[in-house]
């Protein structure tokens, strides 16, 4: 359980008990990096934001896998998840793999979660790789980044607040609120926000 401000969780496997690892409280400076998460009755990384506004949190090269064993719910890999009005704000979710659950990585459907930047991680083998509810803003800020295009060009004013959103994949419906364009290595694609 983790509850204090300027927290930084490193190096820890969990195994069996409710939850992995579980945020309770509206935290400022977290850093949540090289953990991992087996079999846990519910979610492996719990990440809860019950009231107030949460703020830079880094969420790095965590190990999500096999958990939700007593068939909740909530039987996430990461499962970030805020009440009505809460917020968190300065996300960094990079380089985590979750595998094996029923949501690899799942976002709130409740609360802010704003100012993100999600990269590189992984999700194989769950019911839902990732499930984007509306909580992770889209329509909050206005970014212009580079699309791989010739050089200066840029796709433009694209409105949202996440400024990266890449993950490996695989077993993603099409009704899962994302859209899959493969990249022509096997299942494994890019998720772009309907």
């Amino acid at each position: 359980k983790i509850k204090h401000n300027h927290a930084q969780v490193t190096g820890n496997y969990s195994s069996g008990g409710v939850q992995g690892f579980h945020t309770q409280a509206a935290i400022q400076s977290l850093v949540l990096a090289n953990n991992e998460a087996y079999f846990a009755d519910d979610s492996g990384f719990f990440l809860n934001v019950p009231s107030g506004t949460g703020q830079d949190w880094i969420i790095s090269n965590n190990i999500a896998f096999d958990n939700g064993q007593v068939g909740t719910a909530t039987n996430y890999g990461f499962a970030f998840e805020l009440t009505a009005g809460a917020t968190l704000s300065g996300l960094v979710l990079t380089g985590n793999i979750a595998n094996s659950q029923a949501r690899g990585i799942s976002f709130s459907a409740n609360g802010t979660i704003s100012n993100s930047y999600i990269s590189g991680n992984v999700c194989r083998g769950n019911t839902v790789d990732i499930n984007i509810g509306a909580g992770l803003q889209f329509a909050t800020a206005t970014f212009g980044f580079n699309v791989g295009l010739s050089s200066g060009s840029y796709l433009g004013a694209y409105p949202t607040t996440v400024r990266e959103l890449f993950f490996w994949t695989d077993n993603l419906p099409q009704s899962s609120g994302t859209v899959v364009l493969s990249d022509g290595f096997g299942t494994r694609g890019y998720l772009v926000p309907r």
